[in-house]
């Protein structure tokens, strides 16, 4: 399954010291299934806000495996 694959990935990163996410299995659901909204929905857009779609989705990923903000 996609989100088991990535967090496997998720917790590597942790063990790494590369994220600190609030929850990993949360991470990852959220990010699958975000992407996966997202990569959709851009495909019927003009090929110019591809990218930004893109962009957009690793700035959010970033977000999500950085440490929380509290």
């Amino acid at each position: 399954m996609t989100r088991d694959a990535l967090l496997a990935h998720i917790e590597a990163g942790i063990a790494a010291g590369e994220f600190a996410p609030a929850d990993p299995v949360l991470a990852a659901a959220f990010m699958v299934h975000g992407m996966r909204g997202v990569f959709a929905e851009s495909l019927h857009a003009p090929q110019e806000k591809r990218a930004a779609a893109v962009a957009a989705v690793r700035s959010m990923a970033a977000a999500i495996l950085a440490p929380p903000a509290y």
